[in-house]
């Protein structure tokens, strides 16, 4: 099909991975490096395939040279946008608490959050140690669950009395599917609508687990709903007097459609009007929303 549209193919190579989803691979001889082939690569790969097929994010790397190899794959259903408002602990100098966002090779969007005990440089040190390794592994092809394994070990090994919470949902973005893993962490919410799920698994922290694996709940997460994650600080600001109290102060920002803004109205209404920050507070947001075409 390509060459009817006078691509110089060399080769091309279609295989599925452990998914079924398709990737593809393709050589050209010469490239001009104009970048106007794009769009019909594409459109050439998705109807032989009969799958919506996307070239790998970024520059073509080999624009302008003899060798072209052009990488796509199955185009995701589900994207991620995230927000993440956070203050350190009155008098501290830096947060306890560390966080990332990254999006592994085989379409999972993971979002992870890590609160070091204590406060200050050495909690942030633990925290940013945990978070760290674990971006590592991830970037490795290490599953989730191993890498906190791993990480546990690590800060076990380091610190035989000191700890870091793991809290980490991982959202596949072809399906909606979302895996949560806590290791001392506190609840996290989903919010969709008018309605609130709770996210709760009782997993000791990261340093403390001492045999077994991580466990982990499911939810299945569409279109325009909220995954909510915070520190224990915000935790126990927002659900001082529980039920229909805290429920009240999620819901109440719901129709806040950019991330930012929930975690921002979030934090601001865990700290009141004290200006005294008696813990580190991190309140981190992802919306999933569902791309077209």
């Amino acid at each position: 099909m390509l060459r009817k549209s006078d691509f110089p193919v060399m080769k091309a190579e279609v295989k599925r991975d452990e998914n079924g989803r398709f990737h593809a691979e393709i050589w050209f001889d010469r490239c001009k490096g104009h970048k106007l082939c794009r769009k019909l690569i594409e459109d050439t790969v998705t109807k032989v395939l009969g799958v919506n097929m996307v070239m790998d994010e970024g520059d073509c790397k080999n624009c302008g040279r003899e060798l072209c190899i052009v990488s796509l794959r199955e185009k995701e259903a589900l994207g991620v946008i995230t927000g993440i408002s956070r203050l350190k602990k009155s008098k501290a100098n830096v947060s306890g608490d560390s966080f990332s966002f990254l999006k592994t090779d085989n379409g999972k969007y993971v979002v992870a959050l890590s609160d070091g005990m204590g406060s200050g440089r050495e909690a942030n040190k633990l925290s940013e140690t945990a978070i760290g390794l674990f971006e590592q592994l991830l970037n490795c092809g290490v599953s989730i669950r191993l890498s906190l394994n791993l990480v546990n070990m690590l800060i076990s090994a380091r610190n035989s009395e000191k700890y870091a919470t793991m809290d980490v949902a991982s959202i596949d973005l072809y399906t909606g599917e979302t895996e949560f893993f806590k290791m001392g962490a506190v609840p996290s919410l989903v919010v969709s609508g008018n309605s609130m799920d709770y996210i709760r698994i009782d997993n000791l922290p990261a340093g403390f687990h001492r045999e077994g694996s991580v466990q982990c709940e499911r939810r299945k997460i569409t279109d325009g709903e909220f995954i909510i994650m915070m520190t224990d600080g915000v935790y126990e600001k927002l659900s001082e007097g529980f039920g229909e109290k805290f429920l009240d102060r999620v819901i109440s920002t719901k129709n806040m459609l950019n991330p930012q803004e929930m975690a921002d109205s979030l934090l601001k209404k865990a700290c009141g009007d004290d200006e005294n920050i008696d813990d580190d507070m991190t309140v981190l947001v992802a919306k999933v929303w569902r791309k077209t075409g």
